[in-house]
């Protein structure tokens, strides 16, 4: 899985948000350090959702359970929204 060319980052109000640089995504999605990460992650690489799993446990201080939880619903957000490939 990779995110799409078009959507990168933004800091707004302190938080982590996922903008299009054409402007055909208008949904505000507010994403955490973790999911953060792996957005950041997936916008240099093409990872799969074990190697996700694996960056998380990592770089952050997280439990196998909450980091696995964490992935699915990252990655069912972001196909949701069309943002990854």
């Amino acid at each position: 899985m990779k995110v799409k060319k078009e959507f990168r980052l933004s800091q707004k109000d302190g938080e982590n948000i996922i903008v299009s640089d054409d402007n055909s995504f208008t949904d505000v999605i507010v994403l955490n350090r973790e999911a953060a990460f792996i957005f950041n992650l997936l916008k240099e690489k093409d990872c799969s959702k074990e190697e996700m799993f694996n960056a998380l446990i990592d770089n952050f201080d997280i439990s196998v359970v909450l980091a696995l939880s964490d992935v699915d619903i990252f990655i069912k957000l972001m196909k949701e929204n069309d943002i990854i490939e």
